[in-house]
């Protein structure tokens, strides 16, 4: 039988004078102006570097975003690690040191992405209807060993954001082992259906150190979701799980939700943003379709439109501004031309269940495998290989390079290379890089 979702003591409408106080908090926080002291420090190396120019980008960079505070630092962008922490301090210590680190983070040259999502297992009862995972089911499951060797290594290379995911990484009974490996270097972030989720549990993800979850909720009605998801009740396992990790006190709770054009053109975005306020989620982000797994042999027409987009991002600025909404992130405008473009493979990237390394879950080129090789060799092989943030997602646009490819996924790290040279090369910087540099 269904049951209404719980709603949430707390969980109405906290006041615009509430996320002002963030505002306010993290300009006024004196571990705030420590940060960007030391920012400007290492930057004011370069001759070229200009503090307006450093104040321009970070500006750019939150207009259109609600700043919450969580347990470890204020939140920008759920994107970015929270400022100010060590795994924000991560982000801006990984640079190659082949030139100044003003130059390396304008070039996006880093030593490590800024966030690794790994498969921890292939293992999921659901059958999603855009699953990119599709092809790692029965998979052989990855060992502890495997994984927290891949952690540290990913640590000590300065990942700021672990993202686990699967499968439904909630089915390895040692999750919290591998959440209490991540010191605070990096913040960690579950991605999952919720489906099994207790209270307990939640505490015990709480307690291990999990500073966020994002679980998955793309229709408001039960029936309709269920379908698309392939599994009974799996509506109610959504909303269940988000109401025992709010009530945890310790997680960010996010709604992860997957759009299509049918969904916007009902306006159906706008509804979910209002449940997920009612159900205590403190974040919804808007992700899209894309033409990978379950979805890679769709037609273009399938996707979101430039239109569609447009649709998401004016919404993400009006929602972000009104209490009757939990802070909006919209996907398509932080890998926009005006943010920071596509980051696969240069800010971003993915280990699969089967320890391939690739540009990000969407992207089915393979680089190397991080159970048998040191990731930090495949990674920059792979960073050098895609280039800078491009203006396009690279998803897309190797959508017609691989037609007659071969079926393998991922593809081999000869056959990755030559796709890469066959890319479009970027003519410039998506447009926070150019503020940084100070260019038009």
């Amino acid at each position: 039988m269904h049951h209404d979702p719980p709603i949430l003591m707390g969980s109405r409408g906290p006041s615009m004078l509430r996320d002002a106080l963030h505002l306010v908090g993290l300009l006024g926080s004196p571990s705030s102006h420590r940060l960007l002291l030391q920012v400007h420090r290492e930057f004011r190396q370069d001759p070229h570097y200009r503090f307006r120019h450093l104040l321009r980008a970070m500006i750019h960079v939150g207009l259109h975003e609600r700043i919450v505070q969580t347990r470890v630092g204020y939140l920008v962008s759920s994107f970015l690690p929270p400022i100010p922490s060590r795994a924000f301090e991560q982000l801006l210590r990984a640079t190659p040191g082949e030139s100044t680190r003003y130059e390396e983070h304008i070039r996006a040259q880093r030593t490590a992405p800024i966030s690794l999502f790994m498969a921890v297992t292939g293992r999921c009862a659901y059958r999603c209807w855009h699953c990119s995972a599709a092809n790692q089911a029965g998979s052989p499951e990855p060992s502890r060993e495997q994984l927290l060797a891949v952690i540290a290594q990913l640590q000590d290379m300065g990942t700021s954001i672990l993202g686990l995911t699967g499968g439904e990484p909630l089915l390895r009974e040692d999750l919290e082992d591998l959440i209490a490996a991540i010191d605070d270097r990096s913040v960690s972030i579950l991605y999952s259906s919720g489906s099994g989720l207790t209270r307990a549990r939640a505490r015990d993800l709480a307690g291990a150190g999990l500073f966020a979850a994002g679980i998955s909720l793309d229709r408001t009605d039960p029936a309709t979701f269920d379908r698309m998801r392939g599994h009974t009740g799996a509506w109610e396992a959504s909303v269940t799980a988000i109401d025992h990790l709010r009530s945890t006190g310790r997680i960010h709770v996010m709604v992860q939700c997957v759009v299509d054009q049918e969904c916007l053109a009902r306006g159906e975005h706008e509804a979910l943003a209002r449940l997920a306020k009612r159900i205590g989620a403190h974040e919804i982000r808007f992700l899209e379709a894309m033409p990978a797994g379950r979805l890679s042999t769709c037609q273009p027409g399938a996707f979101l439109s430039p239109r569609d987009r447009e649709l998401l991002l004016r919404f993400q600025r009006r929602a972000n501004w009104s209490s009757e909404y939990p802070k909006v992130t919209v996907f398509a405008h932080t890998e926009s031309p005006e943010m920071f473009g596509c980051g696969a493979g240069t800010q971003h990237s993915y280990l699969d269940a089967m320890g391939n390394l690739s540009p990000c879950d969407f992207v089915p080129l393979g680089f190397g495998n991080a159970f048998e090789e040191p990731i930090a060799e495949i990674w920059k092989q792979m960073n050098q290989a895609v280039g800078i943030p491009r203006s396009r997602c690279l998803a897309f646009e190797l959508q017609p390079l691989l037609e007659g490819s071969s079926p393998e996924r991922p593809l081999p790290p000869d056959t990755s290379q030559e796709l890469c040279g066959k890319c479009r090369k970027e003519a410039q910087l998506p447009r926070f890089y150019r503020i940084l540099a100070g260019q038009p």
